[in-house]
């Protein structure tokens, strides 16, 4: 899986984003906290983390998985068995 572009352009310009990245980054945000909230993943730093660069990966990439695909690239990517 390649990098997450959007975190990449955040952290090397200090947070100024244009409106069509700022929409990107929208984007990952709500597709990831709703995924979250819908399997009761607690949202600590930690998992936030890793569960917005799953998201950011599906967004940029424009890739369109089940959930139960979601959890095996999440698995994939940290290795856990769901």
């Amino acid at each position: 899986m390649k990098g997450c572009e959007i975190l990449n352009k955040i952290e090397s310009l200090g947070g100024h984003l244009k409106e069509e990245e700022l929409e990107t980054l929208l984007e990952i945000i709500r597709r990831q906290i709703k995924f979250m909230l819908k399997y009761n993943i607690l949202m600590t730093p930690k998992n936030y983390e890793r569960w917005f660069l799953v998201f950011c990966h599906l967004v940029e990439s424009k890739e369109s998985l089940t959930d139960k695909e979601i959890f095996n690239l999440y698995g994939r990517l940290y290795e856990k068995k769901f």
